[in-house]
């Protein structure tokens, strides 16, 4: 007989490619607590000497970004809007107390900087005393190396 496959709702499709990206960060992340939630995933680049292709998750304490080939954490002190090629509106600048990380190739730059934006302010005004700033970890080949917030331990 045929089987035919039946269409999946759109609610039903978003919780499925959420749970998959939810998996995927545990995978990649695996000292993100799990009371951490992913909030928004990102496809991006980061602009180094050559372009490193990765993705951005955001959790409610952490952006988090992986790449193949690139690892380290950083506290994040201002995130902006940039360009490439000097005209082109497609590019997030986020700075660090030592180096400007550029991150560009998003499909959607505004609703990506407005994510990343959103979370950042909310941790520098929900800040407690015991944090100085939100992290920015990278990941390289599945292994954690930021330090994760927490602002219910303060």
């Amino acid at each position: 007989y045929n089987c035919i496959a039946v269409p999946q709702s759109p609610e039903a499709l978003l919780y499925t490619i959420y749970k998959q990206r939810s998996d995927e960060f545990r995978k990649l992340f695996k000292e993100v607590p799990e009371s951490e939630k992913l909030i928004a995933d990102y496809t991006c680049a980061l602009q180094k000497d050559i372009l490193l292709q990765g993705r951005i998750y955001l959790t409610e304490n952490c952006l988090c970004f992986y790449s193949h080939v690139f690892r380290g954490t950083k506290d994040i002190i201002s995130i902006l809007r940039e360009k490439t090629a000097k005209w082109i509106p497609n590019a997030i600048q986020i700075n660090t107390n030592s180096e400007k990380l550029f991150f560009s190739s998003f499909s959607a730059r505004e609703k990506s900087f407005l994510g990343m934006f959103r979370l950042w302010q909310n941790f520098v005004v929900l800040m407690c005393p015991c944090h100085t700033a939100l992290k920015l970890c990278f990941a390289f080949r599945c292994d954690c190396l930021g330090t994760f917030l927490n602002r219910r331990e303060c």
